[in-house]
């Protein structure tokens, strides 16, 4: 399945999430569902709630895939022993296309500005946080200034889910609404999000269930995406399509992480 325990453990695994950094930034388009046409009907409260809940995931499923930007903000448990001792929050921007930007931070250790553009990450930490994960030397070096690498190098392992993907691509991933076993999907009832009036869904997979809140006016957007308990993972997603601005930090702003003092 795309949610879940399965999902979570992607998106945390290694600690957190590398805001941007979108090399592949969409989920595959073979993992992805094909879109489905979406009746002007759908777009009516009323109309969209009154459907069978498979349907409303079809139609939810169809918007999110034509989605060509968002906004996540997150919130993910840390999970001692699993790689991701600190608990990760933050607002990241995401647009198709490999662009991301955003802020993170790590609880106890610090934030981060955060640029990805295609492989490339940079990463302005705070002082705190380049303290607690490069040394206080770096710490000196880094002082106003981006860290730059590819978005998987070692440097960015605490903004790494695993060693395959980065918060970018990870945002795209919690977008996806499950796709498996519709049919044993549950119907929670109503709940305003962000300013949204959504239908509450819990869904059934392989792995786990999740919680998604699906928008009733408007068009049927993911808005929210949530672990069983609320506490492990909770993601809210709000500016579909609005633009999304990165703008790459001047070299003479930036380290290169070979050239980042070692500990």
């Amino acid at each position: 399945m795309r949610f879940g325990e399965v999902a979570f453990r992607s998106a945390v695994g290694c600690a957190a999430l590398g805001l941007v950094g979108c090399g592949s930034t969409a989920v595959p388009s073979s993992a992805r569902p094909h879109p489905v046409p979406v009746p002007p009907s759908a777009s009516q409260p009323a109309a969209l709630a009154g459907l069978p809940v498979g349907d409303i995931l079809q139609r939810a499923r169809a918007a999110d895939d034509r989605a060509t930007s968002f906004t996540m903000s997150f919130d993910f448990a840390a999970i001692p022993g699993a790689g991701n001792p600190s608990r990760l929050s933050g607002r990241l921007s995401w647009a198709r296309g490999g662009r991301c930007a955003g802020h993170v931070v790590l609880a106890g250790r610090g934030s981060a500005e955060l640029i990805v553009s295609g492989a490339t990450t940079w990463l302005k930490p705070d002082s705190r946080f380049a303290r607690t994960q490069f040394g206080p030397a770096a710490a000196a070096a880094l002082s106003g200034k981006y860290l730059k690498g590819p978005t998987t190098d070692p440097h960015f392992a605490a903004l790494l889910p695993d060693a395959g993907t980065d918060l970018c691509r990870t945002g795209a991933y919690l977008q996806a609404i499950p796709d498996e076993v519709d049919e044993q999907a549950v119907r929670l009832g109503t709940a305003t999000v962000a300013g949204v009036r959504t239908i509450e869904l819990e869904t059934v997979g392989k792995a786990s269930g999740g919680d998604v809140y699906i928008a009733t006016e408007g068009t049927p957007y993911l808005v929210k995406s949530a672990s069983p308990d609320g506490e492990a993972l909770s993601a809210t997603f709000t500016d579909y399509g609005k633009p999304v601005t990165v703008v790459v930090p001047p070299q003479a702003q930036t380290i290169d992480v070979g050239r980042l003092p070692s500990r």
